[in-house]
């Protein structure tokens, strides 16, 4: 038992020596420390390092603008289109704030209140006059464009009532009164001369005179004629020809004569070039009616008188 003693005290012993010689021995050098004798890494040193605005960069940036909308140009009278209706049953909607009818109401911003507000004017920035405020109870406004449309409709409506027809039926042209034209009549020609002579003479639908020195006939006679027997007693409304520049007068007699005194004028005297109407209106009715030359016109070698187409109208 006294070995196994000795035993465990050898081991014991050596560790105590041990323990000694660290204890003797010098303590190694130190180097100085740069850190204060108070510096505490725990807690930063603010005298050290400068204080910086966690929410703030030091860079300085520039300000930020917000976009500028230029407002549109607004009919006044369409102000109404944008303002809200009320719901079936409640009393309608008003506002003290202008609202623009392109923007609508104004963004609401924070402003810091003073101890006296300034007066504001009544017009909004964007130039477009407040809404002014709905009346209450159901006699509000009419809008422009419901006004419109109704004008419209009973336009269409009275259109509409107009061209249809009155009786139900098709509509009826209005009848327009057409000139007519009598037809023309029977009547026969012959010749009439005052002293006896030639007179006219027919070659086919043309009655024409011998041809003569002068335009007066050669001073050999007045005048000649063509008579237009109607087989009764009928007033005429025109007589009808066509001559070669000839001076001629319409007249109307009861009964056939050679003497230019019988025949009664109705009208003047007129110069016949061409296709000629002389009107017989109040001449009355008569059986014959007479296309008195009084002056000839020039022709190949001297003067005459040719007369074509002669036609008579009731």
């Amino acid at each position: 038992m006294a070995e196994q003693d000795e035993a465990k005290t050898e081991p014991r012993a050596a560790d105590e020596a041990a323990d000694d010689a660290v204890a003797s021995s010098p303590e190694p050098a130190t180097e100085p420390s740069l850190l204060p004798d108070t510096y505490d890494p725990l807690q930063p040193d603010t005298a050290a390092i400068p204080a910086v605005d966690p929410l703030r960069s030091t860079r300085e940036l520039p300000p930020v603008r917000e976009p500028h909308v230029k407002p549109f140009a607004v009919d006044s009278s369409l102000t109404g289109l944008f303002e809200p209706s009320p719901l079936p049953g409640e009393p309608p909607l008003t506002s003290s704030v202008p609202v623009s009818p392109v923007f609508g109401p104004p963004r609401a911003t924070s402003a810091t209140p003073t101890a006296a507000a300034a007066p504001t004017s009544t017009t909004p920035a964007d130039g477009v006059p407040p809404t002014a405020t709905r009346e209450a109870g159901p006699n509000r406004g009419l809008r422009p464009s419901l006004v419109v449309g109704g004008l419209v409709l009973v336009l269409l409506v009275a259109l509409a009532a107009w061209l249809l027809p009155r009786d139900g039926g098709e509509p009826t042209a209005t009848p327009t009164a057409t000139p007519t034209t009598a037809a023309p009549l029977q009547v026969s020609l012959s010749s009439m001369d005052p002293v006896g002579g030639s007179g006219f003479a027919q070659k086919g639908r043309a009655w024409s005179t011998q041809t003569y020195t002068t335009a007066d006939f050669g001073n050999l006679k007045p005048g000649v004629g063509l008579v237009l027997d109607l087989g009764s007693a009928r007033a005429i409304s025109q007589v009808g020809f066509t001559a070669n520049g000839i001076t001629v007068q319409l007249r109307a007699a009861d009964s056939p004569s050679n003497d230019q005194a019988d025949w009664t004028p109705v009208g003047s005297a007129t110069t016949a070039d061409g296709a000629t109407t002389l009107r017989a209106s109040g001449g009355g009715a008569h059986q014959y009616w007479l296309i008195w030359v009084t002056k000839l016109a020039a022709t190949d070698g001297g003067y005459g008188a040719r007369i074509t187409d002669v036609e008579v109208r009731g």
